[in-house]
């Protein structure tokens, strides 16, 4: 749950973003506005050879990942994939800086990313991915 959520209800947290401390986090911020995120995900974009523009509005990056995410080509499986696993991969080191006390870099949270996305693709999506060398 996103910190201001919890402030929302009432619980003592702190609301900076535990990502960039700049500001407020929410699911918008967190998922399309915090610089860390969005250095993982311009990281990721260039593993994947897929040319985005890093300065997108949350609703942007959205509104193009929906459009990307139709069809059932490998490009379109491989973008699926990225994208969830940076959702994930985002969400765990925000729950580590908060529970495991420890941090991992951008470049450090991107390599973990393209490790899971490898090892889950199938088949020749599999293949294509590991053509990409990050």
């Amino acid at each position: 749950m996103t910190t201001d959520r919890l402030a929302n209800w009432g619980v003592q947290a702190n609301t900076s973003c535990y990502l960039c401390n700049e500001i407020v986090e929410s699911h918008a911020h967190l998922f399309g506005e915090c610089k860390f995120t969005n250095i993982v995900w311009g990281r990721l974009m260039q593993w994947i050879q897929i040319n985005v523009s890093p300065s997108l509005s949350y609703t942007q990056k959205m509104t193009w990942i929906i459009k990307q995410a139709k069809g059932r080509s490998c490009k379109t499986k491989i973008v699926k994939i990225v994208y969830s696993e940076h959702i994930h991969g985002i969400w765990m080191e925000k729950n580590n800086r908060i529970f495991g006390e420890t941090m991992k870099t951008a470049e450090q949270v991107t390599r973990e990313i393209t490790c899971v996305c490898n090892i889950r693709a199938k088949g020749g999506m599999r293949e294509k991915m590991q053509q990409l060398m990050y």
